[in-house]
Parts: structure tokens; sequence; C-alpha cells
């Protein structure tokens, strides 16, 4: 650029020294824009990434939705009529907490039958799932009873 418009940086450069400095200025210059550049699109790069992980992750949650509403569909004709016995006091709660009725169909039971989201139920024991049926059927015994 400036070794082919000397005529026009004369007032400027008056020896080859300040040429050579006014160029090495511009190369740096150049240099500083391009590194910008590329940090821009970097950016740039990593706002489409985040977008789309986004994207993925609400599809994922819409997905683990549908399927939990599928699950519940299909489990809740099966729950109702053993589950109505116990609410309406035709069998006793506590034989929830017998052989009859193994870990795995509490917590169907309560995902399905109470609409609770457990967190760690594959961690926990019997007990402590059995513990939290009681816990929603206290709650809806007290939404049914008027005080």
């Amino acid at each position: 650029m400036i070794s082919g418009n000397v005529a026009s940086y004369a007032r400027c450069l008056n020896s080859t020294k300040r040429l050579k400095q006014i160029e090495e200025a511009n190369q740096l210059m150049a240099t500083v824009a391009e590194v910008s550049a590329d940090i821009q699109n970097e950016k740039e790069a990593q706002k489409v990434k985040v977008t789309e992980r986004k994207k993925v992750l609400k599809e994922k949650k819409a997905s683990v939705i549908a399927k939990e509403a599928a699950e519940r569909a299909m489990e809740l004709p099966k729950l109702w009529p053993i589950m109505e016995d116990f609410e309406e006091g035709r069998k006793e709660i506590h034989l929830l907490n017998t052989t009859l009725f193994p870990k795995l169909y509490l917590a169907k039971i309560l995902k399905c039958y109470c609409d609770a989201k457990p967190t760690g139920i594959a961690k926990k024991s019997k007990e402590e799932i059995y513990a939290e049926v009681m816990a929603c059927f206290e709650v809806s015994k007290a939404a049914v009873i008027p005080l």
C-alpha cells in the first residue's frame, strides 16, 4: 500500500527508514485486526454451539416428558383399581410394605399414580420408597377430607 503510494506520503516520508517504520506499523495493525477477527469468529462459533446445545437439551427434555406421559398412560389403568382399594379403606395401607408389592411396583405407584418425580429411586431402599408413597397418601387424604 505505502510502496505504491509514496508520492502521497512524501510529506511524512523523508527517508527509507520512516517508510519501513510505517510499513511495519501497518503490518502490525493488519495482524491485530486479523487476530481480533479470529477472536470475534470464535465468540460467534461459541454462541452457535451454546444455542445448539440448548436446543438439544430442550428436545431431550421434551422426549423425557413424553416418555413419562406414555408410561403413565400405560401403567395408570393397571394401578387405578388396586390403589382405589387402599384409598377407600377396603385394604390396609401397610400392605404396600409387604412382599406383595416389590420396590419396582412402589416406584411405579409413585411415578404414575401419585404423579411424583422421585430422584435417585434406583438407589433408595424399599422402606424409603414406601415412606414417600405414604407421604403422597397423607397429602391426598388431607386434600380429600375437608376441615
